[in-house]
């Protein structure tokens, strides 16, 4: 019986509408929004039973969806190189494998490596009898039995072999050859290069008898331990979001939900109007792959936002819309209206944001009689379709 009585005083409104009345149609533009005004004189508002009220800031539960995916930190990816070249002699990995720290993922062997610590032996030789040749002259240079240039030639020549030496020692370690094996006469052929943490291989470039330059990657490495997800966020959702807020993350294929934490918010704004936004995991977990693509929702209960009894909201042409009061003279009232997006219902009231975006919140939306002004609106359109 209310149903009937609503539609009634529906179609009792449009059959009263004055000729008088005046409305304004604005051209659609290509954004997604749609606008238009209506004026309603006294009585058609009273029959309408049209009521105003100014939109209510409270914390909802409302959520953005955004997309994202897994990456890893920078400091938790190492490109495997060796600094000196050489043949490739065996490879003890493949892609995909989980390595840990110190364990050998390619051996290699060269001439030069061989010669460097040849090289490094003579010098060490070199170094003990330039030393006691060195204090040798200092002594006789002391007794004045030899002159300061000799004293001076001897100690330049000691300097500049432990130079060397311990240039050839650093080389050595680089290299993943422990010098004090050299020092002892044990000179080996092949090197290893070992893993320098725990993670897993993700590329392979290494193959048996391949030469190797110091500037190739032989393989890429990757600490899964601590994953984050990067989010895209539209520019026009960034002022809503603060550290600390909940986001729920699914990744593709899987119905999982993990938990994250914004930990920070980008400051530069994409070609595409988009903002990154780091996430932390709440609990890590090794197995997600870099480069997932994830399906996220941010939760913003903390969040206070515009709100509306939800009877204000109206469907036209397929927009979710309400209705300002734009002006009232003398009883009449011209309304406009304003596409909204609903971001969360609870207890009979939505969550809304301005298509728009140009509202201060103070404006009075028709919280009774939205469809007695949208059926006007639309009696008004028919004659220009």
């Amino acid at each position: 019986m209310r149903n009937i009585l609503y539609i009634t005083g529906l179609l009792y409104i449009i059959a009263s509408c004055s000729s008088g009345s005046e409305e304004k149609n604005t051209t659609a533009s290509p954004q997604p929004a749609v606008s238009g005004t209506v004026e309603l004189n006294r009585a058609q508002i009273k029959n309408a039973r049209i009521q105003m009220e100014q939109p209510v800031l409270m914390g909802i539960g409302t959520t953005i969806r955004v997309t994202g995916s897994v990456e890893v930190p920078p400091q938790n990816k190492t490109a495997i190189s060796f600094p000196f070249g050489g043949f490739v002699r065996g490879v003890e990995v493949l892609d995909g494998m989980q390595i840990k720290q110190g364990q050998t993922l390619v051996t290699l062997e060269d001439p030069a490596i061989i010669q460097l610590q040849q090289d490094y032996l003579e010098a060490m030789s070199q170094l003990e009898y330039l030393k006691l040749e060195y204090e040798r002259q200092k002594t006789l240079g002391d007794q004045q039995v030899n002159s300061g240039k000799t004293v001076q030639q001897a100690k330049s020549a000691y300097l500049s072999t432990q130079a060397r030496c311990k240039g050839m020692k650093l080389k050595l370690e680089m290299a993943g050859i422990n010098p004090s094996r050299v020092e002892n006469g044990q000179l080996q052929r092949e090197v290893s290069v070992r893993a320098p943490f725990n993670g897993v291989v993700t590329k392979m470039n290494a193959a048996v008898g391949h030469y190797v330059t110091p500037q190739e990657v032989l393989l890429e490495i990757i600490d899964l331990r601590h994953s984050h997800i990067e989010l895209f966020v539209f520019e026009k959702d960034i002022p809503q979001l603060k550290i600390g807020q909940k986001v729920h993350i699914r990744t593709s294929g899987t119905d999982d939900v993990r938990q994250a934490t914004i930990y920070l918010i980008g400051r530069e704004i994409g070609a595409d109007r988009m903002v990154k936004v780091h996430c932390h995991l709440d609990k890590e977990d090794p197995s997600l792959i870099p480069g997932s693509f994830v399906n996220a929702e941010i939760d913003l209960t903390d969040t206070k936002q515009l709100t509306v009894p939800s009877e204000a909201i109206v469907n036209f042409k397929g927009r979710n819309v309400v209705f300002w009061k734009k002006s009232e003279s003398d009883g009449a009232a011209i309304y406009e209206l304003q596409e909204v997006e609903m971001l969360g219902e609870e207890e009979g009231r939505t969550a809304i944001r301005y298509k728009s975006g140009i509202a201060t919140g103070k404006e009075e939306v028709a919280i009774k009689g939205a469809y007695a002004i949208l059926s006007v609106i639309m009696i008004k359109m028919e004659p220009e379709e």
